[in-house]
């Protein structure tokens, strides 16, 4: 595992805008709503490290939305905010990622005694 990531490693991919601030805000709560989809598998317990391609995820879903201003909820909503269950700022391959988590915590959790 590792910390989750830096807003440096989104700026590195977007430019100066937006603000630090503002790439803090996404990935907190992208990393919220990425925690909530995989039950928690593949954060530490405290939710302040991530597995390395989790971190990855969260650093591209960022970049996507602010790049991508067209985007449903780059536009006209808060970035990780849709309705429960939607994810609509992850692509495919994202929630594939995911995904595997989810169904490995799902599996942890059906072989418990």
């Amino acid at each position: 595992m590792q910390p989750l990531p830096e807003p440096e490693r989104v700026r590195a991919i977007v430019g100066e805008q937006p603000d630090t601030a503002a790439i803090v805000d996404l990935l907190r709560r992208a990393a919220q709503a990425a925690r909530a989809m995989t039950c928690g598998a593949g954060f530490d317990v405290a939710g302040t490290a991530v597995e390395p391609d989790i971190a990855e995820l969260l650093v591209r879903s960022v970049a996507t939305s602010l790049l991508n201003p067209e985007s449903a909820l780059s536009g006209t909503g808060l970035p990780f905010s849709a309705h429960p269950g939607t994810f609509s700022d992850w692509s495919e391959a994202d929630l594939t990622v995911l995904e595997g988590y989810r169904n490995q915590r799902a599996g942890q959790m059906n072989t418990a005694p």
